[in-house]
């Protein structure tokens, strides 16, 4: 009896910490997907960006752009390479030049982090689509994949060429 109730105690914990690390990187996805949507004038990540299999997409990193304040805003996959642990990699946001804040728990680790980018090239005006895509481990008995697909609302749009993140 005694045993049965420790062995439920356990598995009520385990369970608790596994909803709430989901809820948290399900949370980080929806608040980087809001801000893109009223964001403007976006640049991307170059130093981790590789070649898409679809045509038309290009596939980064990490993003920058202007958030609805006027603030320059950035998120992107952040590396601790002082700490080994399993919350060694997660996912990042920053303001201006401010410290970056970590968004993700540290009892997840965020093992890819993407940022694909759709443009129709028969027309160079119409804005963008991200589709932003992460797989994270940790506490869920596999790894979780999650995705989410976002276009800014704002009607006038500028293109940035050049790479600003560091």
């Amino acid at each position: 009896s005694t045993t049965i109730f420790l062995q439920a105690s356990r598995s009520q914990k385990l369970v608790a910490e596994r909803v709430a690390a989901l809820d948290t990187v399900s949370f980080v996805l929806e608040q980087m997907a809001r801000e893109i949507r009223t964001g403007s004038r976006f640049a991307f990540d170059t130093s981790g960006s590789y070649a898409c299999s679809q045509p038309a997409v290009s596939c980064w990193s990490g993003i920058r752009f202007i958030n609805y304040r006027g603030a320059a805003v950035s998120y992107r996959l952040g590396v601790s390479s002082e700490d080994t642990s399993v919350g060694s990699r997660y996912i990042e946001r920053s303001e201006g030049d401010g410290t970056p804040l970590r968004l993700t728990p540290r009892n997840v680790r965020i093992e890819r982090f993407d940022i694909l980018e759709y443009r129709d090239g028969r027309y160079p005006r119409a804005l963008p689509r991200f589709t932003i895509s992460l797989t994270a481990t940790g506490p869920f008995t596999e790894p979780l994949e999650l995705q989410t697909t976002v276009s800014p609302r704002i009607f006038y749009y500028q293109w940035i060429n050049t790479p600003v993140l560091p």
